[in-house]
């Protein structure tokens, strides 16, 4: 019994490395479920695997070839009898990855139970393998800004998959003014967004609007632009002091490529942020509070994504409103568009 899947054959760009390929339907053992998968979300941590930028932390446990991607929706083919687990064999399911996040672009994969949970009834496939990371990991990150009724809110990187989750989140955890820096206005707007900057043709910092005392932002949300933009924030006057409740939460906490192929580089990565959340924390000054985004998606933030979905809270942003195809052309699309962060809304591959 063999299936279709990608292979990455070395570290690399995907142009260079990644090729369709058929391998052997992977074999259950006890305790495993295996997936017949229907779909795949890509993350930037799918990217970095790929191209071994974090070697240190994320290594294919088998070597190379391996398959990348680790957050899937499907249906349960096999698994032991456990009475105490909320699915069963011929349950749709969303399952997320672990520390290494391979197997999911291929027909069949294997998942441990504790990463596995029931798609929402009125999500499709496509939907249940976005909203079981980026929606999950963004419900994670509204959570920690403690968003207050009325406050304002700025998304840096507004249309990615992440972001375009945020920009919905914060307006339903009672902000009452939301802006976001994005290129499409159109999808911004669509979502609620109050206010579109264009960072081509803008600067965030440098708009008049926001410098006034009734213009100031809360909090400010960075998905895309880490120490710099904390930088220009600090410079400037849009975003309230520590003083006054303003708080910065860094998804990016320096820059967005990370590079962790050695021990020594876990310095560069973890210790000038957490100096910047501890200096904001304890000695609060005109600064805002600096908190750094550390937690990703958790059992409970996945079971609260999917709560909000249920209940029409949030939709799911597809790049391109499309899915990209189960082909070795459309897989190595998908990659690219992370690559190039170019997405606007979330990367999906469709497995049929």
């Amino acid at each position: 019994m063999t299936m279709k899947c990608l292979h990455a054959a070395a570290f690399g760009r995907a142009n260079d490395v990644l090729q369709m390929s058929t391998t052997d339907i992977p074999k259950r053992q006890k305790g495993q479920i295996l997936i017949k998968i229907h779909a795949c979300g890509l993350t930037p941590g799918d990217v970095r695997m790929l191209d071994g930028s974090a070697a240190l932390f994320r290594m294919p446990e088998n070597g190379f070839p391996y398959i990348p991607g680790g957050d899937i929706s499907g249906i349960v083919l096999e698994m032991d009898e456990q009475p105490d687990l909320p699915f069963k064999i011929g349950d749709p399911i969303i399952a997320r990855w672990d520390m290494m996040g391979v197997g999911g672009i291929a027909e069949y994969a294997l998942v441990s139970p504790e990463h596995v949970f029931l798609k929402p009834t009125n999500a499709n496939f496509i939907e249940g393998a976005a909203i079981v990371n980026s929606a999950a990991y963004a419900v994670s990150g509204v959570t920690a800004a403690k968003i207050k009724p009325n406050e304002r809110v700025l998304v840096l990187g507004g249309s990615g998959g992440l972001g375009t989750f945020i920009v919905q989140l914060v307006r339903n955890a009672g902000a009452g003014y939301v802006a976001c820096t994005s290129t499409d206005e159109e999808l911004m707007r669509s979502l609620g967004v109050d206010k579109v900057i264009n960072y081509k043709e803008s600067q965030w910092w440098k708009q008049s609007e926001f410098q006034t005392s009734e213009g100031k932002f809360d909090v400010v949300i960075d998905c895309a632009e880490g120490v710099a933009g904390w930088s220009r924030c600090c410079e400037s006057s849009v975003l309230k002091s520590g003083w006054s409740g303003g708080r910065w939460l860094a998804f990016v906490h320096n820059n967005w490529d990370i590079t962790a192929k050695g021990y020594g580089d876990i310095c560069g990565i973890l210790f000038p942020p957490i100096l910047r959340g501890l200096t904001s924390s304890l000695c609060p000054t005109s600064r805002p509070k600096y908190q750094m985004m550390l937690a990703g998606q958790t059992p409970e933030s996945i079971n609260e994504a999917c709560l909000l979905f249920t209940e029409g809270k949030f939709k799911v942003v597809l790049h391109g409103n499309s899915v990209f195809d189960f082909t070795e052309i459309g897989m190595k699309s998908a990659f690219v568009t992370m690559e190039q962060r170019s997405g606007h809304g979330n990367v999906v591959i469709e497995i049929k």
